[in-house]
């Protein structure tokens, strides 16, 4: 009964959407009615590719006639001035003019949809569904997953792929990549008596389609490197169809393995074009859960996102096949049996790992290596006793070694080069498919993004740096910030900064004055990698190229570390003299007015060209102290939620400068320091010493 009023609560919300659009020629004036039929609110949500003309803007009203306005938007969606709405009652109407006839650009399209509903009568509520669908299935999936292997569930999460206008795609395809990894028959005896499982009636051919709109999301956005997380997760679903070597093929009911592989194979629904990349996909997945797998063996203990990703491991008969692609690997590599790092030590730990790779760091920095990739696997040899210098190099000696690696010097030199083979291929097969891959969506730990992020700490510094510098939007392509048109150029007069400093004035410092001329200026024209903006000072003769500009920054960044601050504080363990990070600085929490929230977001804006530009001078010992979450609402300024980590809440000023971080960084389509990156860092943190 919990499942049937699940599905039908989905099945509702299938029809609660209305989707509109108007692209390429906009009209000089339009005038469309949105409804949804028994709402009693609506909320609006733009897509994240609109895009107005200059001097055209697009209104939400309450009214045909566009009297009672609830937004306003213009510009670009990509540029934060387009952000979702709610409009009480079930009917909008999207009032739009250009000024011009005939302008061309991309349009719009804008989806409403049901958020809550008018009352009902007493018998038509309690025939109703229970508005609970997402959280009903969760509870089921834990407690009795053998109701969710029926097929009118199936169906159900198929069809929300298929809707264009549906909510909730990224969980019907978690709830499927779950669904596909339960054991057959789910559940035990007591919850599921009859040993039945449903999903021997699943078409699950129905889920090659998806490959279709994977391939349309990577030619259209191969700028952006990663594909946007739906995206990922339907290249998931199809990786893990049987007869690509996912680890699904040790989960799923052996017949219905046999007629999808039969049909995967035959060529016909999924392209022999296609099929490689989802086999490399599939063969990433199972090689996760090997390694994985391996830790749990341990039995070491880890920290919370690993262990999340080990409990959410499937089945045994799915890891066995996770740990014979690792075996796979390294026969591949000429390696005939997996060796245990030492006699004292069974298996490999996280810790052992982590040591590896800051030997395999240390190593390449020292021999001038472009990175740990580059390296041979006789160079991990560590030294024996007595060797004072490796390589030439002291510091690689056998004294320095045992206090930077003690449990890793305890290993045997054939299973440190074996392990190094290992996790070199796992590198490779990461950069190769990471595009499909890497959601970031660690509250999912069951899916492939979810335990990438688990083992960020087993990917190569060089893999990093390569995806990160990939990622970067583009430089324009003009002579240079000295001879370019329509660089924003900026006043400063640092003898009114200076007075202002002896006075105890923060209004007239040098990052009020950036902060002031720069705040308004558009992503796109500070978004380069030479150098944001030109820099003259008022009263003294100075021509930018390249020294005012750094010298300006400099100035910032020795105001904001100092009493005079009026955004960042010295960090607790500074003001106590306690602990690490004395010197740091965080974010001033009372930092609230509508002055100091715009210096934060420029702040923000310093931090992303810091990201982008060859020419800043980073001197900002900036950290945080707050465990947050956040949310960004298309392109809106995001809004603080509780971590279920903390009971602090987040200043709303720490998450506008990271927001305007995202904006300098913003790619056509899609932001780019968002989750996605959780692999290259463990930490958020973007400026350091």
């Amino acid at each position: 009964m919990l499942c049937d009023d699940a599905i039908a609560h989905l099945r509702r919300s299938l029809e609660a959407t209305v989707c509109v659009e108007k692209r390429g020629r906009v009209p000089t004036h339009h005038c469309e009615r949105l409804h949804v039929a028994g709402a009693a609110s609506l909320l609006i949500e733009p897509d994240a590719r609109c895009a107005l003309p200059a001097g055209a803007k697009l209104q939400v009203c309450r009214d045909a006639e566009g009297r009672q306005v609830v937004a306003t938007w213009w510009g670009k969606a990509a540029d934060g001035s387009w952000a979702a709405v709610r409009v009480p009652g079930d009917v909008a109407w999207l009032v739009g003019s250009t000024g011009r006839a005939g302008c061309v650009c991309w349009g719009w399209r804008v989806r409403a949809a049901a958020e809550a509903w008018k009352a009902q009568g007493e018998q038509a509520l309690l025939e109703a569904p229970l508005p609970l669908g997402w959280p009903l299935l969760r509870l089921l999936l834990s407690a009795a997953p053998h109701v969710l292997t029926e097929t009118s569930v199936f169906e159900t999460m198929v069809d929300l792929l298929r809707n264009p206008n549906a909510e909730g795609k990224e969980r019907a395809a978690a709830m499927l990549l779950a669904l596909l990894a339960l054991p057959s028959p789910p559940g035990g005896p007591s919850t599921n008596p009859t040993q039945r499982d449903g999903r021997e009636e699943w078409r699950l051919a129905q889920l090659l389609w998806l490959h279709k709109p994977v391939a349309w999301y990577m030619s259209t956005t191969a700028d952006t490197l990663l594909l946007p997380r739906h995206a990922q997760l339907y290249a998931e679903l199809v990786s893990a169809i049987p007869g690509l070597g996912g680890v699904t093929e040790a989960t799923l009911p052996h017949s219905i393995v046999q007629e999808v592989t039969r049909r995967v194979r035959g060529g016909a629904a999924l392209p022999a074009e296609e099929r490689e990349q989802y086999e490399q996909l599939a063969e990433l997945g199972a090689a996760c859960v090997g390694l994985l797998d391996g830790y749990r063996t341990s039995g070491c203990s880890c920290a919370a996102p690993l262990q999340a990703a080990i409990e959410a491991l499937p089945p045994r008969a799915a890891c066995t096949m996770g740990g014979s692609i690792l075996k796979r690997w390294l026969r591949t590599a000429g390696e005939t049996e997996i060796m245990p790092p030492s006699p004292q030590q069974p298996h490999w730990t996280p810790r052992l790992d982590k040591q590896l790779l800051a030997w395999a760091e240390l190593l390449a920095t020292k021999l001038k290596r472009p990175g740990q990739g580059a390296l041979q696997p006789t160079y991990l040899v560590l030294p024996r006793p007595g060797e004072a210098a490796k390589h030439g190099s002291e510091a690689l000696g056998h004294a320095a070694m045992v206090d930077s690696f003690p449990q890793l010097m305890r290993c045997h030199a054939a299973p440190l080069v074996q392990r190094w083979l290992l996790l070199k291929r796992f590198n490779e097969r990461l950069e190769a498919v990471l595009p499909l891959a890497h959601t970031g969506w660690s509250a999912q730990p069951h899916t492939l993004g979810a335990r990438l992020c688990a083992l960020r700490e087993l990917v190569f510094s060089d893999v990093k740096r390569r995806v990160w510098q990939r990622s970067l939007p583009a430089a324009p392509t003009d002579e240079g910030v000295v001879k370019a048109k329509g660089v924003a150029v900026v006043q400063v007069n640092r003898f009114l900064a200076e007075a202002a400093q002896e006075r105890g004035d923060t209004a007239d410092l040098v990052f009020a004055q950036l902060a002031r001329q720069l705040h308004d200026v558009d992503p796109s024209v500070i978004r380069r990698r030479d150098r944001g903006f030109k820099v003259k000072f008022v009263g003294e003769a100075s021509d930018d190229y390249g020294g005012p500009y750094r010298e300006a920054i400099t100035n910032c960044c020795a105001e904001l570390q100092s009493k005079a601050s009026p955004l960042l504080v010295l960090s607790p363990n500074g003001q106590a003299g306690l602990g690490s990070n004395r010197a740091s600085w965080c974010l001033r929490p009372t930092a609230s007015s509508p002055e100091q929230l715009q210096q934060c977001g420029f702040l923000g804006q310093l931090m992303g060209c810091a990201l982008l530009q060859t020419q800043m001078v980073r001197r900002l010992a900036y950290r945080y102290i707050y465990i947050y979450r956040y949310i960004y609402t298309d392109g809106a300024p995001p809004r603080a939620v509780l971590s279920p980590h903390s009971s602090l809440l987040t200043p709303h000023s720490f998450l506008l400068t990271h927001y305007y971080v995202l904006r300098v960084l913003r790619t056509p389509h899609y932001s780019l320091l968002t989750p996605h990156l959780a692999l290259l860092t463990p930490h958020y943190s973007l400026l350091t010493t």
